[in-house]
């Protein structure tokens, strides 16, 4: 009797001893350990019926967690972010994936070497004892009820049904508060204030939230908001060439007072902002998923309305009904403008190469790699990107205008010591540890080169014999190690940190006269997200476009750029995304309706 009593306690805190593991900490008592506990204990009880006994249910749950444990412990540490159910599909993208981190990866898992040698030790262990005390199940009555049981429990956690997943996010993560997951800036504070498994089963939930309609949805409403959407008179720009560079991480480090450089990072752009347009924005992302920065400029739809780990590219187009759906090279295409993509990427990367089908494109190259000689670090560099953009002006077609747009590399992370042969730049003073000066260095190497680039097209763009702009802007700030203690993102002023930490900024330059648009821009319109900026260029354009476009640019002056954490009017006023005012709120839930009727509901009905 006592050893079956014993059998009956270990192999009960089997789910708890794992549990431990992943969390690498003591269980305390919250609502989502409550959750999680249900979460692992079901699982275990399901597979220990469904093989009979407790030590085939146990191997599969360490294997399964192992492997989840590795990834999501790895990513975190490189990305701030954990594995989530959702990252399967970057399967398809491993090459590239691994371009990115190579360099990074070893010296990751050497830092979480410790780690995963005493989670595997107590996992083994755990396991051998499994094996040695294994429970068996021998009553089928019993195993199948309880294998019901154990079910159903699943499928309601795991299933998509509205009202439960809305029901947990709002009982277990409060998603109703003020303070919450969504307003969580990274998956580190969310494995810290959830624990790691309920955070990732919670991105799980909140991930599901953009498919269902919104609690406020009339199409009378959407259909008379649009089509009472007037354009602007003001036709400044006509009908130029539009030379678009996305440019990499692009941000002033100049802005952080703990390093200092032997010159400026972005004197060219500094300078330029006086004679072009210079707009504030506000990016979606964060050290990564360029993708999601690209798809608010070409669509004008916005990420707020979706979880922090979701992408656009991934999740939409995949049907023909995309083929319809707002995009602003819809317009240009039937105002005859040749379009051309040039990503320094493969087609597989967020599934770019299939997603572009659905667009009026007429031409895409991709160039993951390029020849040695236009290289700079492990990636094509801006010089040689400037370079196509300029070969691309000097081969149009003439008398068509050209839409051209480039995605840049070269700052992209990692930044390795050595992934630059030279350095035009030296640190002078620095209170970071010198790990993360390095990495500061590295990066700082990247967004000089950019800024030097630009002015070198700039210059070639005034001799051109075309109307012609270049829309230039960041898609987000780097990923740099440390980077959330600098004091730049910590100020006493917490919407000021998290407005910083996506604040980018854009810039359209033009070889002929715009004066009257930078008066406006220096007096009443300093702030436009990447979903407006090209609103902004559609509508101050001689040609005809939507009503998306028109009504999309009309709401500038209500929010000028958002999105899932922080909103931004033309004063400057910041406002949690969760907490806006009256007028703020009408336009957020009213652009939730037209962003599910163009974008979501075509993905649902197939």
């Amino acid at each position: 009797m006592k050893k079956i009593n014993f059998k009956l306690i270990f192999n009960i805190l089997i789910p708890l001893i794992l549990l431990l593991v992943f969390e690498n900490s003591f269980l305390m008592f919250s609502k989502t350990m409550v959750l999680s506990l249900l979460l692992i204990y079901t699982i275990y009880i399901f597979l220990a019926v469904l093989f009979k006994n407790t030590k085939w249910a146990t191997l599969i749950l360490s294997i399964v967690e192992v492997i989840i444990l590795f990834v999501s412990k790895m990513k975190l540490a490189i990305s701030y972010e954990p594995m989530f159910f959702t990252d399967v599909i970057y399967v398809q993208d491993a090459g590239e994936i691994n371009s990115i981190v190579d360099g990074i990866f070893m010296d990751t898992l050497f830092k979480l070497m410790p780690f995963f040698v005493i989670s595997l030790i107590i996992i083994v262990s755990t396991n051998i004892f499994s094996f040695k005390y294994n429970y068996k199940f021998e009553n089928q009555n019993k195993r199948m009820m309880i294998a019901c049981f154990s079910y159903i429990i699943l499928l309601i956690m795991f299933l998509p049904i509205e009202s439960i997943n809305k029901y947990v996010l709002n009982t277990f993560f409060d998603a109703n508060a003020k303070t919450n997951e969504i307003g969580i800036k990274n998956g580190v504070e969310a494995c810290d204030r959830y624990g790691h498994l309920a955070a990732i089963y919670g991105d799980l939930l909140d991930s599901r939230l953009y498919r269902y309609k919104p609690d406020i949805y009339d199409e009378k409403k959407i259909e008379k908001t649009l089509s009472s959407a007037e354009k602007l008179d003001d036709t400044s720009l006509g009908k130029p060439n539009i030379i678009v560079i996305f440019s990499e991480s692009f941000w002033d480090i100049d802005q952080v007072k703990e390093i200092e450089f032997d010159k400026e990072i972005t004197p060219n752009f500094n300078r330029l902002k006086e004679e072009g347009l210079f707009f504030n924005m506000i990016s979606p992302s964060f050290g990564g998923n360029s993708a999601n920065v690209e798809f608010e400029f070409l669509t004008g739809g916005s990420l707020a309305y979706f979880s922090r780990s979701y992408v656009a590219y991934m999740g939409l187009y995949n049907n023909k009904k995309y083929n319809n759906s707002p995009s602003i090279l819809r317009d240009l295409d039937k105002a005859g403008y040749y379009i051309k993509l040039l990503p320094f990427s493969t087609p597989a990367l967020f599934r770019c190469g299939e997603v572009y089908k659905y667009f009026p494109i007429d031409e895409v190259e991709f160039l993951p790699k390029v020849s040695k000689k236009h290289t700079k670090g492990i990636y094509p560099s801006d010089e040689y990107a400037m370079d196509k953009a300029i070969e691309a002006l000097e081969n149009k077609e003439e008398g068509r205008p050209l839409f051209y747009m480039t995605m840049t590399m070269e700052a992209h992370m990692p930044f390795v010591d050595d992934k630059f042969d030279k350095y035009d730049i030296k640190v002078t003073k620095s209170d970071l540890d010198p790990k993360t000066t390095n990495q500061a260095k590295v990066y700082a190497q990247g967004v000089y080169d950019a800024d030097r680039q630009l002015a070198r097209l700039y210059e070639y763009v005034k001799t051109f014999d075309e109307p012609t702009i270049i829309v230039f802007y960041g898609d987000h700030l780097p990923f740099i190690e440390a980077i959330d203690k600098w004091k730049f993102f910590n100020t006493k002023d917490e919407k000021l940190n998290y407005y910083r930490r996506y604040n980018t900024q854009s810039l359209i330059l033009a070889n002929f006269d715009i004066s009257n648009l930078k008066e406006e821009n220096k007096t009443e319109l300093q702030y436009l997200g990447p979903d407006l900026l090209s609103s902004y260029i559609l509508n101050h354009m001689d040609i005809e476009i939507s009503d998306y476009y028109k009504w999309l640019y009309s709401t500038r002056n209500t929010t000028a750029a958002f999105n899932r954490f922080v909103s931004v009017d033309q004063k400057g006023n910041i406002s949690y995304t969760k907490n806006l005012n009256k007028d703020m709120q009408d336009l957020y839930d009213l652009r939730k309706m037209i962003q599910y009727k163009y974008f979501v509901d075509l993905n649902l009905k197939k």
